[in-house]
C-alpha cells in the first residue's frame, strides 16, 4: 500500500528534471530521496525524544468564520453544461479565460455562468462586452465573498446536467470540453478528468510538448481513482448530482479539499481522458505563495475538522483510505502550510490535530510512514515529523 504523499514527490523530481525525466531515473532520485529522509528523520527522533518539551501557544491562532451554505440548485437541467468562472480583479485574464471556451469545436448545450466577486479592477467593464451572448450569464455581487462563495453562487444558478470550473485566470485548451461530454454520456460517468500544464505566461506555453495522449483509465474503484487524479476542483467535468447536497466552505481557503476526500466518494464511474486540457497560470501572488502573510495553516486545520464533519453529516464511513487521505494533511500538507511557526505554536497544532485524529482513528492499516507521522504528531516530535512528513 503506497503512501499517499509519494505521487506529488514524484511529480515534483518530474517537474525539476523537465525534459530528462525518464520513468527510471525518476524512480531512482524517490528512493534515494526516500533514504535521506528516513536518515533525518532517525536523527532527529533521537533528538526530540531527549529534548526538553516546549509548552504549547495559542498566539497564532485565528477566529475560522463559515458563512452558512444554501444546498440544491434554483433551477432545473436545461442544457448538457454549466462552466462556473469566478472572477475577481482579473482584467488582464478574463478574456483570453472566455475565448478558450468560446473558440473550442463545442457541439452540446453550454452555458458560462461567471461570477464578478465585486472587482475594483476593469474585469467588470470587460465582462459587459459578454452580456449579450447567448451562452453566457453574468452576476455581480456587490460584496467581495471568495473564491468558494462564487462556485456555490455559481452551483446554486447552475442548469447543466454536468458541471465545470475554471478559474479565471487560466485556460481551457485542445476541445476537452466536447471530449469529456462525450464520454461522459457515452459511458455514464459521474466525473471525467484530464490532466493540467503549469504556465506563467502565454509566451512560455509550449504547445508541442502537452499534444501528447495516453490511453483513457476508467474505474470505479476509489483508490484507482485517486491514484489518476489531482485533488483540484478544476480540470474535471462533473455529474450534477455530485453537488446536490455538496458546497464549497465559504469564509476559509483550501476548499479543494473536499473534492477527494467528499465530492470522490460518491463517484461510482471515473475516467481519466488521458490528454492535457487545461493550462494553469503560476500566478506570483498566488495563495500558495502567502501561507505566511494570511496564516493560512488555521484554513489548512479547519479543512481537516470540515471535512470530517462532512462525511458524518453525508453519511459516509471514515474508512481506512479517508483517514489516510486526513494523515497526508497533517504530514506533507501541513508542513507545508505551517513553516513559518515556532515550536510552542506548532505544538498548540498539534493538540488539535490530535484529538481529530484520535477521534477517527479505528486501528486502520497503514504504510509505516503514517504511523510514524503519527507517532510524532501525537508526542509533539516536531523535528522529527518535520523530516518525516515530506
Amino acid at each position: 500500500m503506497n503512501n499517499l504523499t509519494d505521487n506529488i514527490i514524484k511529480n515534483a523530481i518530474k517537474i525539476r528534471l523537465k525534459k530528462f525525466n525518464h520513468f527510471l531515473l525518476v524512480e531512482l532520485l524517490f528512493y534515494f530521496y526516500l533514504i535521506y529522509r528516513y536518515l533525518e528523520f532517525l536523527v532527529h527522533l533521537v533528538k526530540d525524544i531527549f529534548a526538553t518539551k516546549e509548552i504549547a501557544s495559542v498566539k497564532e491562532s485565528k477566529e475560522v468564520k463559515l458563512r452558512p451554505l444554501k444546498y440544491g440548485f434554483e433551477n432545473g437541467v436545461k442544457v448538457d453544461l454549466s462552466i462556473i468562472i469566478p472572477a475577481y480583479n482579473v482584467e488582464k485574464y478574463i478574456k483570453p479565460c472566455i475565448y478558450s471556451i468560446l473558440e473550442q469545436d463545442i457541439k452540446c448545450n453550454y452555458e458560462i455562468l461567471i461570477i464578478n466577486d465585486c472587482s475594483t479592477d476593469a474585469t467588470k467593464e470587460f465582462l459587459d462586452e459578454f452580456l449579450c451572448h447567448k451562452n453566457i450569464r453574468i452576476f455581480n455581487l456587490d460584496k467581495n465573498q471568495g473564491l468558494s462563495a462564487a462556485r456555490n453562487l455559481g452551483i446554486l444558478n447552475s442548469m447543466g446536467k454536468y458541471l465545470m470550473f475554471l478559474d479565471s485566470d487560466d485556460f481551457l485548451y485542445d476541445n476537452c470540453i466536447q471530449k469529456s461530454i462525450d464520454q461522459a454520456m457515452n459511458h455514464n460517468l459521474d466525473i471525467v478528468e484530464f490532466a493540467y500544464t503549469r504556465f506563467q505566461s502565454e509566451k512560455t506555453i509550449d504547445y508541442n510538448s502537452i499534444k501528447s495522449v495516453t490511453r483513457p483509465i476508467m474505474t470505479n474503484i476509489y483508490s484507482e481513482m485517486l491514484e489518476f487524479s489531482t485533488g483540484y476542483a478544476w480540470a474535471k467535468l462533473y455529474k450534477r448530482e455530485l453537488f446536490e447536497n455538496i458546497r464549497f466552505p465559504e469564509g476559509v481557503l483550501f476548499e479543494d479539499g473536499i473534492i477527494h476526500k467528499i465530492v470522490f466518494r460518491l463517484c461510482h464511474q471515473y475516467m481519466h481522458l488521458g490528454c492535457v486540457g487545461y493550462l494553469y497560470r503560476d500566478a506570483p501572488d498566488s495563495i500558495t505563495k502567502s501561507i505566511k502573510n494570511k496564516n493560512l495553516v488555521w484554513d489548512h486545520l479547519y479543512m481537516i475538522q470540515y471535512c470530517i464533519d462532512e462525511t458524518k453529516r453525508l453519511n459516509l464511513s471514515i474508512d481506512n483510505l479517508f483517514f489516510r487521505q486526513l494523515i497526508r494533511e497533517s504530514g506533507l500538507m501541513m508542513k507545508n502550510r505551517s513553516f513559518y511557526l515556532n515550536s510552542p505554536d506548532l505544538l498548540f497544532i498539534f493538540s488539535r490535530l490530535t484529538d481529530l485524529l484520535n477521534a477517527c482513528n479505528k486501528d486502520f492499516n497503514l504504510t509505516i510512514r503514517e504511523q510514524l507521522i503519527l507517532i510524532c504528531i501525537k508526542y509533539r516530535y516536531i523535528n522529527a515529523w518535520k523530516r518525516i512528513a515530506f
